[in-house]
């Protein structure tokens, strides 16, 4: 353990690594709050164990790079897909959307590098993270639904109307394009900030939200990935197989 943290500024922390301060954040020592403080000082005015701190902000520093890009040619089950994405959508609504909230929030506008560029993140981004929370919600209800229906169909059988009813009402192919359209949540965004500019002279306070910000775009980037060329061309087979299956049983009938 590199006990080099306890005597080290908050400050000096973060700004060897942006990812830090959303550890610290987790412990509830807000970074923009104790900027010029030890961070053993502010666990002990805290009440905080500063070994247990450490120890997690040396676990996010090893981890970092251990992020694994999904393979588009491996034989996920569609299940499997589901579940990691929803499991995506809670981290997003519990934590990362809220942390991003916070700092956006509660970052006073003079500590930017741009004073107007904040005040005007700090309208915009609210009402992107409530456009965004309902589109997951929908995503969910609706889109990975009718998967989800599909496959059971497949797996344990189907009642035809159903089924019929499902298959007029939902099409992969659309749902596929209208994702497409919907791909790039966060253009607004990324415009306002100038593409998330950071040089060698940006601020702190600027530095952490920005690449916060560009951090979460990425993370969306891989998400949208698994839908389109993981999931969606799964559902499509599924939904073929289903279409066929209801055809077969109405000839029987």
């Amino acid at each position: 353990m590199n006990l080099g943290y306890q005597k080290q500024f908050i400050k000096d922390i973060v700004a060897k690594n942006y990812i830090l301060a959303s550890v610290l954040h987790f412990f509830g020592i807000e970074f923009y709050n104790f900027f010029n403080d030890p961070l053993e000082t502010v666990c002990q005015k805290k009440g905080i164990d500063v070994t247990t701190v450490i120890k997690t902000l040396e676990s996010c520093q090893a981890s970092q790079d251990l992020k694994l890009f999904p393979n588009p040619n491996h034989k996920y089950e569609i299940e499997v897909i589901i579940q990691y994405l929803k499991k995506a959508h809670q981290s997003f609504i519990r934590h990362k959307l809220p942390y991003m909230a916070d700092i956006i929030q509660n970052i006073e506008p003079a500590y930017f590098d741009n004073p107007d560029e904040a005040k005007d993140l700090k309208f915009v981004f609210p009402i992107f993270a409530e456009d965004f929370i309902k589109h997951i919600y929908e995503e969910e209800k609706y889109h990975f639904g009718y998967i989800e229906r599909l496959n059971n169909s497949i797996q344990n059988g189907f009642n035809p109307l159903n089924l019929f009813e499902d298959l007029n009402k939902f099409s992969i192919d659309k749902i596929f394009s209208d994702h497409q359209q919907e791909d790039d949540e966060m253009k607004g965004i990324r415009e306002l900030t100038k593409g998330y500019r950071i040089t060698k002279n940006t601020g702190i306070f600027t530095k952490v939200v920005y690449l916060e910000l560009k951090a979460f775009e990425n993370d969306l980037k891989t998400h949208s990935f698994i839908e389109n060329k993981i999931l969606f061309p799964k559902a499509k087979k599924i939904e073929k197989k289903a279409i066929k299956l209801l055809k077969e049983k109405a000839l029987l009938n």
